[in-house]
């Protein structure tokens, strides 16, 4: 230490300076300050507190799973119609039934010449099957990451199409009663524009295992009905939707052929 009056340097005990006799006040205060807290308890430092943590809000995986559902509808079904084919190229099945779309487990798909096609439907425990009077028919298939099954049936003549249905099998057997309702809810509202076009209907069936919504294009050969699937953005282009064009984009885009 040093003298307060004459900047002598001092031993750190002195209560007077040795050179001019200047009491030192200040160091009998330091050591008493110094004193006091060499007999304090050693209080640990608290951590500092984090700012808590704002709940995660939960996805609602309703709202997520009605834009994936209106993006494959609006989509994947955007043909190109441009009539390119040679009709006599076209294979197809003349349907002689009325139209089916049953939604049962322990079912498996009617037998066709492609197993991928079967497969989605005997690994998912889905009967699917349509036909189209008086018209040949193609069918498609494609299964999402998440289990749903996406599928699209076409009637068709001379590569034109004349008639075509889209139907949506989404899995349900883990959700909830109130999750069920969420669902149809969400999707009615969603589907709202495509219910409201005079070419369409669209059809909700809740099960146990699956949710199936079935979107049914009647007539599109006719001017009126193309011309709204256009102004709708379902179509590309306001003409006739080629069968030959519309198979390519789906292969294309991963579906299976039956």
């Amino acid at each position: 230490m040093f003298c307060s009056n004459c900047g002598k340097q001092l031993p750190d005990t002195a209560k007077f300076c040795n050179f001019c006799g200047a009491q030192q006040q200040v160091t009998q205060n330091r050591n008493s300050e110094l004193q006091a807290t060499v007999n304090q308890p050693e209080i640990a430092e608290a951590p500092p507190q984090q700012p808590p943590k704002a709940p995660k809000k939960k996805a609602n995986i309703f709202i997520v799973l009605a834009v994936v559902l209106c993006a494959f509808l609006i989509g994947k079904f955007v043909i190109a119609p441009s009539m390119v084919s040679d009709p006599g190229n076209q294979t197809g099945n003349q349907g002689s039934q009325s139209q089916q779309n049953t939604n049962n487990m322990g079912g498996s798909s009617v037998n066709s010449a492609n197993p991928a096609y079967d497969a989605i439907f005997d690994d998912t425990y889905i009967v699917h099957f349509q036909t189209f009077f008086n018209m040949e028919m193609k069918s498609f298939a494609f299964k999402q990451n998440d289990g749903i099954i996406c599928c699209a049936d076409y009637g068709y003549k001379d590569d034109t199409v004349k008639q075509w249905v889209e139907t949506m099998y989404i899995p349900v057997s883990e959700h909830t009663d109130a999750q069920k309702a969420e669902l149809e809810n969400t999707m009615k509202t969603q589907f709202a524009t495509v219910e409201a076009l005079n070419c369409c209907t669209v059809t909700y069936k809740m099960g146990t295992s699956y949710f199936t919504i079935t979107c049914t294009y009647s007539n599109v050969d006719q001017e009126s009905s193309y011309a709204e699937l256009y102004s709708a953005g379902i179509l590309q282009a306001n003409t006739f939707i080629s069968m030959s064009a519309t198979e390519s984009t789906l292969l294309g885009q991963g579906f299976v052929k039956k």
